[in-house]
């Protein structure tokens, strides 16, 4: 029977790139000790340990560096898991691009529009867009029509008095 050892425990674990703002961010570990020995009378002193990134970035595939980069106080403020960042939009374009090919290969009118629509409505990029409009062409599906005025502005325009205008009525959404 044959035992984990750690280094085995290691190379099945996933590595993962971590970025920063700061090309030479330094976070220590293990922070390096000075102790008087007693019986020299002379300072000794233990090493630490330190995570480097260079020239903003840090790729690891050792589990214990992982969780404790994934764990620390600073993630997400001085240096974001590449693929994690908060400011990514989701789901991600190669996602949506996989799911085009695969309705495309269904020829699924429905889902491609309702990707289509989706990524209109929300994030707006072009290439989702284009492969979802092209998938739609490619198997003689309808293409949505831009509406010219988003359904939940209609509720908004009103005359002086409170009621809707020509077109908006009040309540729809």
């Amino acid at each position: 029977m044959a035992t984990a050892t750690k280094k085995d425990s290691k190379a099945a674990s996933k590595g993962a790139t971590f970025i920063s703002g700061d090309n030479n961010l330094r976070l220590v570990r293990v922070p390096r000790r000075r102790r008087l020995n007693a019986d020299t009378g002379e300072y000794d002193t233990s090493d630490g340990s330190t995570v480097e990134f260079r020239e903003g970035r840090y790729t690891t595939d050792d589990s214990e560096l992982l969780s404790f980069l994934r764990d620390h106080d600073q993630n997400g403020v001085l240096f974001v898991e590449e693929g994690k960042e908060p400011d990514r939009p989701l789901p991600e374009t190669g996602d949506l691009l996989e799911a085009v090919v695969q309705a495309v290969a269904d020829a699924d009118g429905d889902k491609l529009a309702a990707i289509y629509l989706q990524e209109r409505n929300t994030h707006s990029r072009p290439e989702v867009l284009k492969a979802a409009r092209t998938g739609m062409e490619a198997i003689d599906a309808d293409v949505p029509d831009p509406d010219p005025e988003p359904a939940y502005n209609k509720e908004r325009i009103r005359d002086e008095g409170g009621a809707p205008l020509a077109g908006g009525e009040a309540g729809t959404k």
